[in-house]
């Protein structure tokens, strides 16, 4: 009789051990959306394209400035505006409850699939103190967006066969959901294929029909949402070359192709583990650093376990992976960068299936050395969060600089701003008493002195010129440093990778700069 009386003890406290994880989660979300950062060049250009267009053109047609976002989740967005308000906090807070979610989603999936305590609690601590799900719960984007819907698919996809319903309410989710995020198709995919022909080799024919009508109806959804929007973002030069890095070479023949593929490896630990704040586009000195190289060990330990114990856990998982590479090769979706965001939690729980099956063992060097991984793996991220905790990232901190530059603007004053501060000084000049002042000059992307110049002189007479910079900040100091050598700097402000600077340029003009 003690037995069962012991068995509820422990699982309460579990359950407080795994909540109280979930709450230190939701802190470190709630710290850095509250902290309420500027929104960075390509937020800004989101933003102003949800706020401009009419609604029908913002879900039908292609979006300005280069931008692509699922209409659902532009559609949301245009909800929260029209009731709201268009504020940061305001139009970030679906994002973060998005964030928020994936703990509680986590927690299902981690009840229901890992065995031991010791696995549940760290797969839900890995997914609470990720740096990169922490960060992007903030970012006006809709990758927060898609890791949560992924995981969510994996949850459905992992229990509709015991629902009673389960078929309708997985097909009506597989129909809806790709409308909010683009790459939740990988996941669908993976359940529809690994269950349509695992019922197929059990000859199972009255679940392969529901499966083939289930099937249908998302691929039916699919076209009309493909023609609908994602042809347009497909057909996008630009994005195509900006993300040709992410098309995986098939088939491999050189070194460098092989080490694309070990590259990809690296970069998805990197990213689920390690990524404090945006996530580039560029490969990482950390990708090669010992705790990476240990975190990509134990996710293909994990993947060894998962094939092990669960075929069709592994379909799921590993088959979303497999599947947007596949699609990668085909040039459909680049497999890089914050593009693969939403394979994050998938990752976490398949390093997660490796501590599981330590922690099973009778042996107790095994199960002491899950626990070093647990604790391990959670002290790589907790660095990261925590150091993101005590000093949120502000990488483009514009609300300041406009913030100095309303409390110091005269009348007859020249305000010249960086190409690249545009998207965000038309978004944010509302908020301010800024939004009627006229931007005399645009300071190309080359930030070319004598192009400014002839640009300056080309109107009324300058006096004080105010020059405003945000984004590529660093690139300031070629326009910067020539100007300041030869007319006086007044005042200046400077602070997270945001900066506005005031020179008296009354005799520029005066000068032959032909």
């Amino acid at each position: 009789m003690g037995f069962p009386i012991a068995k509820n003890i422990f699982s309460h406290k579990e359950k407080f051990l795994l909540w109280a994880i979930i709450f230190i989660g939701f802190i470190f979300r709630l710290r850095q959306y509250l902290y309420n950062r500027s929104l960075w060049l390509d937020e800004a250009m989101l933003a102003n394209n949800i706020i401009a267009a009419p609604l029908r053109l913002l879900l039908f047609e292609k979006l300005e400035s280069d931008q692509a976002a699922p209409p659902g989740f532009l559609l949301a967005i245009k909800a929260v505006i029209k009731f709201f308000g268009s504020s940061d906090i305001i139009i970030r807070l679906p994002v973060f409850l998005s964030g928020v979610l994936i703990l509680f989603i986590a927690y299902l999936i981690a009840r229901q699939v890992l065995k031991t305590t010791l696995a549940r609690a760290g797969f839900l601590s890995f997914i609470s103190v990720s740096p990169v799900l922490v960060y992007y719960s903030s970012e006006f984007k809709q990758y927060s967006l898609d890791a949560f819907l992924a995981l969510l698919l994996v949850f459905v996809g992992l229990n509709y066969k015991k629902w009673k319903y389960g078929i309708w309410i997985f097909g009506f989710t597989g129909v809806v959901v790709p409308w909010f995020s683009h790459p939740s198709i990988f996941v669908l995919a993976a359940v529809g294929s690994y269950d349509l022909f695992s019922s197929i080799r059990r000859r199972d024919y009255r679940l392969v029909r529901k499966l083939v009508v289930m099937i249908a109806s998302w691929v039916a959804a699919f076209s009309l949402y493909y023609f609908l929007s994602i042809r347009e973002v497909s057909s996008n030069g630009f994005l195509q070359e900006y993300w040709s890095h992410g098309f995986a070479p098939f088939p491999p023949l050189t070194f460098e192709d092989f080490y694309w593929y070990l590259s990809r490896i690296l970069e998805m630990a990197f990213i689920s583990f390690q990524q404090l704040g945006p996530v580039p586009v560029v490969p990482l000195e950390g990708w090669l650093k010992i705790p990476n190289l240990f975190i990509s060990l134990l996710i293909v330990a994990g993947s060894i376990f998962l094939f092990l114990r669960s075929r069709r856990n592994f379909g799921i998982l590993i088959g979303s992976i497999i599947i947007t590479l596949c699609a990668s090769i085909l040039k459909l979706y680049p497999f890089s960068g914050r593009l693969i965001i939403f394979l994050v939690p998938i990752l976490i729980l398949i390093v997660s299936f490796a501590i599981d099956e330590l922690a099973q063992s009778v042996m107790q060097w095994r199960k002491f050395l899950a626990g070093a991984l647990v604790i391990g793996v959670v002290l790589i991220s907790l660095i990261y969060t925590y150091q993101n905790f005590s000093q949120p990232i502000n990488n483009h901190n514009i609300k300041g600089a406009l913030s100095f530059l309303e409390k110091n603007f005269h009348a007859g004053d020249v305000l010249a701003i960086s190409a690249w501060s545009q998207p965000a000084f038309a978004y944010y000049s509302r908020f301010f008493d800024l939004h009627n002042l006229p931007v005399s000059i645009i300071v190309d992307i080359k930030n070319d002195e004598s192009q400014f110049m002839i640009d300056l002189c080309s109107g009324e007479v300058p006096g004080r010129v105010w020059i405003l910079y945000s984004h590529r900040f660093s690139e300031r100091l070629k326009l910067l440093d020539p100007l300041s050598r030869k007319y006086p700097l007044l005042a200046s402000w400077e602070d997270g990778g945001a900066g506005v600077y005031l020179f008296d340029m009354s005799n520029a003009c005066s000068e032959n700069f032909y």
